[in-house]
């Protein structure tokens, strides 16, 4: 576990494109994944304090929602 909550933005570095939208993403991590989904109007941005807490043991999966 980090020591300090590390505020990084988190890497959306892999898009999904539905119709002629595209939905940005990515992932740090590897092992049992978590969603993290954000509300509106935010981003994944939301989560870059928490997932450096969850990544020891587990992949974290985030994206930027249509919206």
């Amino acid at each position: 576990m980090p020591q300090t909550a590390d505020a990084t933005p988190l890497a959306l570095d892999r898009t999904f494109t539905f119709g002629d939208q595209s939905v940005a993403w990515g992932t740090v991590g590897s092992g049992p994944p978590i969603v993290f989904v954000h509300g509106t109007p935010f981003s994944a941005q939301v989560w870059r304090r928490i997932v450096p807490w969850v990544t020891a043991d587990r992949s974290a999966w985030f994206f930027d929602l249509l919206g």
